[in-house]
């Protein structure tokens, strides 16, 4: 239940470091996200490790959802929509109706890529890049560059060509990786605002921008479904890893692991479903896979409405990080943004939210609470009012301060700005998002109020 605004949880703290790779941090944590010893061991007199695989799949699974979600975008552009994502948009995911949200996917296969972005200090915007592994390696935006635009050209690794004059290097660590552009709209009235501002992003091909030889196009990488549906394939699973890895390879520190599933038929390019003859492996390959992935979604359990400050910061936890990416994708890292999510609360209710002015959320871009449905939509009302953000300025705070925002499928009386409304049967949630969190949400001694059922 997290907005790849969300979407969308790298240990960045200045300008120099956000515009150069980021290593991935690693330390002693069981990437199946239990304490002890990460060794497997054969069970019985099978060769076939059931363990091994099982931890393949936590590993996987982020570049699988990567690749799905991103299919049926055009390689190298950065296309904004117009508007943000309402209730008639069918976006899942927990769509964030306070930015217009821009993904790119970079295909850097053939050449590099040449971003641009804009001068742009009077509203939060930033520019993640990403692999498909889910792990941000580099930040442009209100943070990252104090809200100045420039020239960079993201490479791939090993280029050697020439860095166009004026433009900053960015090393991606594989040839495909994903931009998550944000771009902070107020509210409807700022809309055109937000719009006219964004004709200052542009991503081109190299060769584009230089007035060159395109290289020939590089072939889409095949997929079979829908990102929440990853993993309920069986063996197909693997050979769309397969896929993913001939260009994406993981981390460097991750490659050793790659390299133990090479007898199990895992690898770049390679085929399980296909290639492996054994009969006992294939079966191993194909009932390990849906287990696994149910794991994977049980470990989806941060919906306490405090903040998640793990986010981005895997740590080598491999359930976790694939807990996040089959729910909300690509997620901010805590320094950008920070998310809280309420747990699922009944619909056919009145909630209430007190903030004290000395407990709002301390952010130096802005917050805003949305409201999702059980299957994390925005929820059709007559209002097209999906959430509450502190840099609208039609919120009504009351003479103290303090804020009281209140969540209901119908009018509950006070300022309608104030009010979230939802549906009136099934199930629903909030998610809490600050941008550039503040030092206390960070050194985890803020937390919100509670939520109050009348």
């Amino acid at each position: 239940m997290i907005a790849a605004a969300l979407f969308l949880l790298a240990g960045c703290h200045g300008k120099d470091d956000d515009t150069s790779p980021t290593d991935v941090s690693t330390d002693d944590t069981d990437p199946t996200g239990e304490t002890g010893t990460t060794e497997t061991g054969h069970t019985g007199t099978s060769p076939w490790d059931r363990e091994l695989l099982e931890l393949a799949v936590y590993w996987g699974v982020p570049a699988v959802v990567t690749a799905r979600t991103v299919h049926d975008r055009t390689y190298n552009q950065m296309l904004w929509p117009l508007e943000p994502p309402d209730a008639q948009s069918g976006r899942g995911g927990a769509p964030n109706p306070d930015v217009l949200y821009a993904i790119t996917s970079v295909d850097l296969r053939g050449e590099p890529l040449v971003v641009r972005t804009p001068d742009l200090l009077d509203r939060y915007w930033s520019v993640q890049m990403a692999t498909f592994w889910t792990e941000t390696f580099a930040y442009l935006g209100t943070r990252a560059t104090g809200g100045y635009g420039g020239t960079y050209l993201l490479t791939p690794p090993g280029w050697e060509g020439t860095v166009p004059s004026g433009a900053t290097r960015i090393v991606a660590p594989s040839t495909q990786v994903v931009l998550l552009s944000r771009l902070q709209v107020r509210n409807p009235a700022d809309l055109p605002a937000a719009q006219a501002a964004h004709n200052g992003f542009w991503a081109k091909p190299l060769s584009e921008v230089q007035a060159t030889t395109p290289p020939p196009p590089s072939p889409a990488i095949p997929v079979t479904g829908m990102p929440d549906d990853t993993g309920r394939n069986g063996i197909l699973f693997w050979d769309e890893l397969g896929d993913v890895l001939v260009g994406s390879p993981p981390d460097a520190t991750e490659q050793a692991f790659l390299d133990s599933l090479a007898p199990y038929g895992i690898g770049p390019g390679r085929h399980p479903s296909t290639e492996v003859t054994d009969p006992e492996l294939l079966a191993l390959l194909d009932s390990v896979v849906g287990p696994a992935m149910d794991r994977v979604i049980e470990r989806v359990d941060y919906d306490d409405w405090d903040p998640i400050l793990e986010f981005g910061n895997f740590h080598g936890d491999w359930l976790y990080r694939a807990a996040a990416a089959w729910d909300g994708w690509i997620t901010h890292r805590p320094e950008e943004g920070v998310y809280a999510v309420s747990p699922m609360m009944d619909a056919n209710h009145v909630y209430r939210i007190h903030f004290d002015q000395a407990q709002l959320p301390p952010a130096d871009a802005f917050w805003s609470i949305t409201a999702y449905d059980e299957g994390r939509y925005l929820m059709d009302n007559a209002l097209d009012r999906y959430s509450v953000n502190s840099s609208d300025d039609d919120i009504v705070y009351n003479p103290d301060g303090s804020l009281d925002l209140v969540v209901a499928p119908t009018y509950p009386g006070g300022p309608i700005q104030d009010w979230i409304p939802t549906k009136g049967e099934g199930q629903i949630y909030l998610m809490l998002r600050i941008y550039l969190p503040g030092a206390s949400v960070l050194d985890g001694s803020w937390n919100p109020p509670g939520i109050v059922a009348d």
